[in-house]
């Protein structure tokens, strides 16, 4: 009997994991400083980025490689999968004014080379948003609120198209990035 109750719970599972508070106050503040400290950020109408930045060379690998390991361990699959994967060796800093939001339906494949590598993405959220802000998962029917340090984890492809809440009074900073096949043209 528990071998059918884990298939029915995979079946109810929304495969959005999350991992509460795996940056502090601190080191969010600091990931915020260094977006804000870079001349290099980029204008996409909608939010800015700080582009290609590198998660391990920074102060949070291990926290982010832990949340990866217990991504990996709730869902088995991942460990008997054919192509080996890791996370990609760089990330996105992004700033939100009042009211922007990332408004389009997207997942994290394309027909770019890069992204049909991906198998997963990761976002931190690095403030926590009193009004809107988050982060929605229409066929989830889920909506993520944004606190400050928590992580998420979800698989890239078609099945979980997502989109931005708009925070009508308050700033927004995420880091986020992609988990990859390392083994694949």
């Amino acid at each position: 009997i528990p071998h059918i109750i884990n298939k029915m719970n995979l079946f109810c599972n929304d495969f959005i994991f999350r991992k509460k508070k795996l940056l502090t106050p601190e080191e969010c503040n600091k990931l915020i400083e260094i977006y804000e400290s870079n001349d290099k950020r980029v204008n996409h109408n909608s939010y800015y980025t700080c582009a290609n930045f590198d998660p391990y060379t920074q102060f949070f690998k291990k926290k982010l490689g832990s949340a990866i390991g217990e991504w990996r361990d709730k869902y088995p699959f991942l460990f008997t999968m054919v192509h080996t994967w890791k996370v990609d060796n760089f990330s996105n800093i992004q700033k939100y004014n009042p009211g922007q939001y990332y408004s389009g339906l997207h997942c994290e494949h394309s027909p770019q080379q890069l992204s049909l590598k991906r198998i997963g993405a990761w976002m931190i959220y690095l403030n926590t948003i009193k009004k809107g802000g988050g982060t929605a998962f229409p066929s989830q029917k889920k909506v993520i609120k944004p606190i400050q340090g928590d992580c998420y984890i979800w698989p890239s492809a078609w099945t979980h198209p997502h989109r931005g809440v708009p925070a009508p009074e308050e700033e927004k900073y995420i880091i986020t990035g992609w988990i990859s096949y390392t083994d694949i043209n």
